[in-house]
């Protein structure tokens, strides 16, 4: 397959949660100060109780930016969540790349499936090290001293990274 598959665009210049959802925060909570910290907008957070991420909201957003053709995907439930987000994503026409270190699963298994099953609808497997430095493309880049920093930063691959 062609190598031109690298997330690019609007965001590389600032990576934003565009636009985040949550779970059930009724039942379930709300975002973690960590992420909420990084959105454009914490009340543009759309609450949902459907599994995809793909509500009418954020089809209505995702259309009136025509110019995205690609998302990364992260978040919980790989199994079911994510897998039906990247499903619906890819019956849309969209480039679906999964950062494979920003998904979990509550069983490893279950995570490891959805993970193989997104690989043959012909989403893209990346980390979020590969992600931001095909983002920014060049060491010129305004944001290259603090992505280089947290690639230097001491971290283990842990279980997510097995058998990818």
């Amino acid at each position: 397959q062609p190598h031109h598959h690298t997330p690019q665009g609007p965001t590389a210049h600032e990576p934003r949660l565009k636009p985040p959802e949550e779970q059930y925060p009724e039942k379930l909570g709300k975002t973690v100060k960590e992420l909420s910290d990084l959105m454009d907008s914490p009340a543009q957070c759309f609450p949902k109780t459907c599994f995809s991420m793909l509500t009418p909201e954020v089809k209505k957003i995702l259309k009136e930016m025509a110019h995205v053709q690609q998302i990364i995907l992260c978040g919980l439930e790989t199994h079911v969540c994510v897998l039906q987000t990247a499903i619906d994503l890819t019956e849309q026409g969209y480039e679906v790349h999964v950062l494979v270190d920003g998904v979990v699963s509550r069983r490893q298994g279950d995570r490891q499936v959805a993970l193989e099953r997104m690989k043959q609808m012909g989403c893209w497997m990346s980390t979020s090290e590969m992600a931001m430095f095909q983002m920014i493309a060049e060491k010129e880049h305004p944001k290259f001293r603090d992505i280089s920093g947290i690639a230097k930063a001491t971290r283990s691959d842990g279980p997510w990274m097995a058998a990818i």
